[in-house]
């Protein structure tokens, strides 16, 4: 396969059985390859920093800096970030995203939008990928 198809995932959750499982998937599709776990949302931010993958899976409950604030920092920094959230929250409220929508228009997402996107990101980006 063509390293250029090659999509570059990084996962971000402290459970250590939930990253380790999450990479097993991911491993098995011949076209992701993942460069890096993150344990918590400041090596999420660093991580994110060194390898600039296409696509991150990131817990919002983590120890450190949680999701929601290392997503805010990466978008910040990183305006074309595609992250996926993994998350049991059903909604913003849940999430306590109300703290941060002042926020939304220095480039922070829109979680309620996002969530609902994510099912989509890698979908979208193997077909950026391979074009007809």
């Amino acid at each position: 396969m063509n390293q250029s198809n090659i999509i570059r995932v990084l996962v971000a959750d402290d459970h250590s059985v939930v990253a380790q499982g999450l990479v097993a998937l991911l491993e098995c599709e011949a076209d992701i390859t993942v460069v890096g776990q993150a344990c918590d949302g400041c090596q999420a931010v660093e991580l994110f920093r060194q390898h600039q993958p296409d696509i991150m899976l990131m817990d919002l409950r983590m120890p450190q800096m949680d999701g929601v604030a290392a997503i805010t920092a990466i978008c910040t920094e990183f305006d074309d970030a595609r992250i996926i959230v993994l998350t049991t929250y059903d909604s913003d409220e849940n999430i306590g995203v109300a703290d941060h929508r002042d926020e939304s228009a220095a480039g922070v997402p829109d979680f309620s939008s996002l969530i609902r996107r994510n099912h989509s990101v890698i979908q979208q980006r193997r077909n950026s990928s391979n074009p007809p």
